[in-house]
Formats: structure tokens, C-alpha cells, sequence
């Protein structure tokens, strides 16, 4: 399902994977409506909903694999291990990062109110060239 297949026939488990599978609520028997929505009518482009309308959410038909109970206490404790960035200005979660050893990284700004990370643009025979991304 959410693992990646290798020519072994092993399924490698990463932590995003993993991550999908305990925020999502249809294992605890929720059904879940509104993840996306389109602002504009005309320009029918859908956005993902981060809290800017209300979600919906009903109980399925379905048999839950875990107990509502569990999945509160799951959610609970994700929560506490999520830092809260005061100067995030759009609300989302930041899960923890490393700090940053780049001092353009630590003084560029995004937009969206996040530092900007160092990544390798291009090498070549006369060294490497770096860009920065949000």
C-alpha cells in the first residue's frame, strides 16, 4: 500500500509513509470531506484545506482497525512533538529540523514566513554551485 516496492520483493517503510498512515483518519472508522476546495469558480483549480474552510467529518459503514480512543491518543501525541513556529504566518505545523550552519539560510526569508535551505545547484570541475530554496 504505502510501502515501496524493491526488486527483493521487500517493502521499505519510510517515516512520511508511516506518518500518512496514523494522521489518517479512515482507520478509525471517519470519513473525512473537504481536504480540498476550489476558491475560484471560473479558474476550477483545487487547493488543499489547511484549516481555511471547515473540514466534514461523518463516521463510515466501514469496520475501524483501531478505536476511535487510539486514534485521539495518536494524534495527541504527534501533536506534542510538532514545533510551533511563531513566525509562521500561514498556521501550518513544522515538523522539528536541524538548525541550519548556513548564515544565508538563517537571514532569507519566504514569503510564506520560512528560512530558505541550502541545496547543491550544480558541479562541476571548478567547484559547486548552491542554490537556495523555500
Amino acid at each position: 500500500m504505502y510501502g515501496s516496492k524493491f526488486k527483493e520483493f521487500k517493502t521499505r517503510w519510510y517515516e512520511s509513509n508511516i506518518s500518512k498512515i496514523l494522521k489518517n483518519p479512515f482507520y478509525a472508522g471517519i470519513l473525512e470531506y473537504h481536504k480540498q476546495f476550489t476558491p475560484d469558480f471560473l479558474e476550477q483549480k483545487k487547493i488543499n484545506n489547511f484549516g481555511e474552510i471547515d473540514r466534514l467529518r461523518v463516521d463510515g459503514r466501514h469496520e475501524p482497525i483501531v478505536t476511535l480512543e487510539e486514534f485521539n491518543r495518536v494524534q495527541e501525541i504527534m501533536e506534542s512533538k510538532i514545533l510551533k513556529n511563531p513566525a509562521n504566518k500561514t498556521g501550518r505545523k513544522e515538523n522539528g529540523k536541524k538548525p541550519v550552519s548556513d548564515v544565508w539560510c538563517r537571514l532569507l526569508v519566504c514569503s510564506c514566513g520560512c528560512t530558505f535551505n541550502r541545496k547543491v545547484w550544480h558541479t562541476t570541475s571548478k567547484g559547486t554551485q548552491y542554490g537556495y530554496m523555500c
